[in-house]
């Protein structure tokens, strides 16, 4: 006979998987098919959960606190001793932020005495542009327009917005920088005194010793439209500046640089041109009114004084003999005169109307405050540059201290989960 294999039931009476000998494979002991209990499916996957029992029918316990398998939660208490720790960790260190906020305040001090100081030219002025409509002599424009005789206001959108936008304009800035001024004893164009005003900005785009020589912007070559155009953007930049004050209605112009009397002439010679287009470009229809009506009128004049020419030579060759063929040129003559007469007349009405319509419709552009007046040179107030830059000094400092205590934590708190238990 042969030998039988041991047997692998334990002393209880149950295999190795905890199942009770001669139970069956089919039926659990709680008389279930399967083989196993519910319980242990997650056994089975190696990862115990609650309500999980082992191999004894032992209920599994718990993770721990802080375990992978817990989910982490933000407490406010927590956050609160964080912030507590973080206050406490700079409040150590008052020392070294006091010390920082001297420092930025000695070096704010030094910067702002060594600073050169601006002169500032501002000029304040009026735009009325709509006081035409108001007045009387428009309705008779208006009326006259009805005839044929006039033309309608153009200057309507002529505001204070479009003026600031071409005194920024490049047309204006450049236009500008070719005039001729004396700036400090010195006769040059305003863009040559710009350059070696600003040697550091002249340096950085390799423009020193760089000169102009045409007088218009339609002259300008290529390379000088390029030295125009830096000049522009750094006028704009750093230099001037227009605002419109609605409770005072004012309009104001401010330029500011190293020079007194470069602030002056800039400040000036852009007004001057912005005002010119501007004006110009309000009444470019009445003005083009004008010159057709100026056109007319003496193109009728110049036939009407020929028809009269013409009449006093043929009466006096005729003296006192009149035959049927002169009198019929004569008469022929008589009535083209009178026409031409009436023609003219209504030409130089119509041009008049033009003329007094072109002076109506023009805007006003009144300065109440010139740049020659109104320039000051501007002071550098040393005790609150220092203040600001020591407040930003203690500011800098404190978040230092911030970053460094966040990123010390982080790395501590990466160590201390890299140890094993």
């Amino acid at each position: 006979m042969a030998e039988q294999p041991p047997s692998h039931s334990n002393a209880s009476g149950e295999k190795p998987g905890g199942q009770p000998v001669g139970s069956g494979s089919g039926h659990t002991p709680s008389g279930q098919p399967g083989g196993a209990a519910p319980h242990t499916e997650h056994l089975a996957s190696g990862t115990p959960g609650y309500g999980a029992y082992g191999p004894q029918g032992a209920p599994v316990p718990p993770p721990p606190p802080g375990s992978a398998t817990q989910p982490e939660e933000i407490r406010i208490s927590d956050l609160i001793v964080t912030v507590k720790d973080y206050i406490f960790y700079i409040l150590r260190r008052w020392w070294v932020i006091i010390l920082c906020s001297i420092l930025g305040a000695i070096g704010g001090f030094f910067y702002a005495m060594f600073q050169e100081e601006d002169y500032i030219t501002e000029a304040t002025y009026i735009i009325d542009s709509d006081a035409n409509n108001a007045s009387f002599l428009s309705s008779l424009m208006n009326l006259a327009g009805a005839f044929g005789m006039g033309g309608s206001s153009s200057s309507d959108g002529f505001t204070n917005e479009l003026l600031h936008g071409i005194i920024q304009s490049r047309r204006t800035i450049k236009t500008a920088m070719l005039q001729r001024y004396s700036v400090d004893g010195q006769y040059d164009r305003l863009g040559h005194h710009l350059i070696r005003m600003y040697p550091d900005w002249a340096e950085e785009w390799n423009i020193q010793g760089e000169t102009i020589l045409s007088d218009t912007l339609v002259q300008a070559t290529a390379h000088e439209d390029s030295l125009l155009e830096l000049m522009y953007l750094k006028v704009r930049a750093d230099h001037l500046k227009v605002a419109y004050e609605e409770s005072s209605a004012l309009n104001s112009l401010t330029f500011r640089s190293l020079s007194r009397d470069f602030s002056i002439h800039s400040a000036n010679t852009i007004l001057n041109t912005a005002s010119d287009f501007f004006i110009s470009s309000a009444v470019s229809k009445e003005r083009q009114s004008l010159e057709i009506a100026q056109r007319q009128a003496d193109s009728l004049m110049g036939v009407l004084k020929a028809k009269e020419a013409l009449l006093a030579r043929m009466t006096d060759e005729q003296g006192y003999g009149f035959r049927a063929s002169d009198l019929l040129q004569e008469g022929r003559l008589l009535r083209d005169i009178e026409v031409m007469s009436t023609m003219y007349a209504e030409s130089y009405g119509s041009m008049e109307v033009a003329r007094t319509n072109l002076r109506d419709k023009k805007p006003i552009i009144e300065m109440v405050d010139r740049p020659e007046y109104a320039t000051h040179k501007e002071e550098i107030k040393l005790v609150a540059f220092s203040i600001i830059m020591g407040i930003l000094g203690a500011f800098l400092c404190v978040f230092f201290f911030i970053v460094r205590k966040l990123i010390t934590d982080i790395l501590a708190d990466e160590e201390q989960e890299g140890v094993p238990a």
